[in-house]
């Protein structure tokens, strides 16, 4: 994972949409961040919280990834203990609350917070519908739909089993190319509802 700063603070105010969801992905893909595309500026306005995300598939599909979330209702200290149980050595991209609001940073295990953040804004609680939202990366097959499709729904009525099930079907997929290992290290997320 390359650690690395978000190119934009977020200040709608002035028109500048900032841009640390798409630098966490670049830091765990291990691209600069200006190489990802910025889904949220496009997107900030609209109601439609699935915009942002169809987008960075489109994206991510030819490289064969796609990119998942969802939502976890927990303490800091839950969420620690979840991710390092779960998702032990795994860079996860995670919707939080910093200072000044939404955003995203890279955690991985107990101990390891990245946050791109230009001023180290933090994550200093869970995002403002009471929800963090774990984002992982998994193999998306080569195509722009997202894969497994009926995982999504399911991670609506039980998250951690729909996460659970994803990544194993993943891995099993891919269990004898060299490259399996890679998702089972560096996995994201799906986005049900809007992550300002």
């Amino acid at each position: 994972m390359l650690e690395q700063k978000q190119l934009y603070m977020h200040r709608p105010a002035d028109g500048v949409i900032g841009d640390c969801f798409r630098t966490c992905i670049a830091c765990v893909l291990d691209l600069p961040p200006d190489a990802v595309p910025h889904v949220w500026q496009q997107h900030w306005e609209s109601e439609d919280s699935t915009l942002p995300r169809a987008e960075l598939n489109a994206w991510l599909a030819p490289r064969g990834l796609a990119f998942v979330e969802y939502p976890l209702e927990c303490t800091s200290v839950e969420l620690r203990t979840y991710l390092a149980h779960y998702f032990r050595g795994v860079h996860v991209v995670l919707g939080c609350n910093s200072k000044h609001g939404g955003h995203s940073v890279v955690a991985r295990d107990a101990d390891y917070l990245w946050d791109p953040s230009i001023d180290n804004s933090g994550c200093v609680g869970p995002m403002k519908d009471g929800y963090y939202w774990v984002g992982l990366l998994v193999h998306g097959g080569g195509t722009s739909d997202p894969p497994l499709a009926e995982e999504y729904a399911l991670a609506y009525a039980d998250a951690q089993l729909a996460a659970a099930v994803h990544i194993w079907a993943s891995i099993q997929r891919h269990e004898g190319d060299p490259c399996w290992q890679y998702v089972a290290r560096d996995q994201w997320a799906l986005n049900g509802e809007a992550r300002r």
